[in-house]
């Protein structure tokens, strides 16, 4: 039992975001000065929907200057609530949604609090005391962005090739046998550099729990896709493409902004972006969606499934190096299905793995090291 609240609490402290197509793919812009969450209901026994709320890290201001922890607020919990509502006799507050920090001495009031986009969050000390003084003398520890230069505390790279236990042993202790923060991973080459920070632990869980080989390719679809290449379970390289940024930025700033509203779904429009993104002429390939919408060669209501096809094709086609290869993806609906189905278009054997299972293996095969 002490092992598996140790792992939830690591979930709860970990610095990285499980890709999402959409929503996750919309970070970057300015931070906006006259937000405000909702009044909170006062506490009043009935269910209540609460959401947690932090200081983003630079970079994680999503549209219109929302913060990280925002996304979705509070449409998507009223919905929720309206719907459960309706199929049970939950009786939960539908319009009211708290927000709370994590060192709120109300916060354990509420059966369920909801964390979304953790790589934005930046961890403080009054937080970390808080979770101290709930969790008593458990161990906590923080792995992703939290041991970044903008995070908690900053703590060295450790560099390719690395196993798992050369990543525990890179950990550092903010208080002895209490906090801990894992480091990320670096890869330099006289070609190309390239870093981590959270993404490290579901790839070692992966192989660690047998959810993968220990020596395959493996794939992490998000707003900076990572793909690894894993040798005798050490991972010996690895790559990152700005996949889900890129699509991003043509989402909110680009000429394509228009066309590109809706989510991306696997069909005809999405596999005829695939195809294009195979010709690996990115830049007049995105000019030409434009042009085919304009016209009428392209409906407007398949821009999202098209581009979406064709950036990830070409982040896909870039990694995979022949019919048959297997690749492992780490990475959940809808993302991790638009991967599985490229990687199957092109050629290769997609392997779908569970990415909060990963997590919690990496995790626990980290504290295993450092116990």
């Amino acid at each position: 039992m002490r092992a598996l609240i140790c792992a939830a609490l690591v979930v709860a402290c970990t610095g990285f975001a499980y890709g999402q197509y959409g929503g996750g793919f919309r970070f970057g812009g300015p931070r906006a000065r006259n937000f405000r969450a909702m009044p909170n209901a006062p506490y009043d026994g009935r269910f209540n929907f609460v959401r947690i709320t932090y200081e983003s890290a630079p970079g994680g201001y999503w549209y219109r200057g929302l913060p990280a922890w925002a996304h979705g607020y509070p449409i998507a919990e009223q919905n929720l609530m309206r719907i459960m509502n309706e199929v049970s006799y939950l009786g939960a507050h539908d319009t009211e949604i708290n927000t709370l920090t994590l060192d709120d001495p109300d916060l354990f009031k509420y059966p369920v609090a909801y964390l979304i986009e953790v790589s934005w969050w930046t961890l403080t000390d009054s937080e970390a005391a808080a979770l101290r003084a709930r969790w008593g003398d458990l161990p906590l520890l923080c792995v992703g962005m939290v041991g970044s230069r903008q995070g908690w505390r900053e703590v060295p790279y450790v560099s390719t090739p690395a196993s798992l236990v050369n990543l525990a042993l890179g950990t550092v202790w903010v208080e002895r046998g209490a906090v801990a923060i894992a480091p990320g991973l670096s890869h330099v080459a006289p070609e190309r550099c390239d870093v981590m920070r959270g993404e490290e632990v579901q790839l070692f869980g992966a192989v660690a729990a047998g959810l993968a080989p220990a020596d395959r390719l493996l794939c992490q679809p998000g707003t900076h896709s990572k793909w690894a290449r894993v040798e005798a379970a050490r991972i010996r390289d690895f790559s990152t493409a700005m996949t889900g940024e890129i699509y991003s930025l043509l989402r909110r700033h680009s000429l394509l902004a228009k066309m590109l509203e809706g989510e991306a779904a696997i069909g005809p429009a999405f596999q005829d972006g695939v195809r294009e993104g195979c010709k690996q002429t990115l830049l007049s390939s995105l000019f030409g969606a434009r042009a085919a919408q304009l016209l009428n060669a392209r409906s407007a209501g398949e821009g999202a499934s098209f581009v979406s096809g064709l950036l990830i094709a070409s982040d896909v086609q870039s990694q995979i190096r022949g019919v048959n290869d297997d690749v492992y993806v780490i990475g959940d609906a809808p993302l991790g299905l638009l991967y599985a189905a490229v990687i199957e278009i092109l050629g290769g054997r997609p392997h779908s793995i569970d990415s909060a299972a990963a997590f919690v293996a990496g995790v626990s095969k980290i504290w295993e090291v450092l116990a």
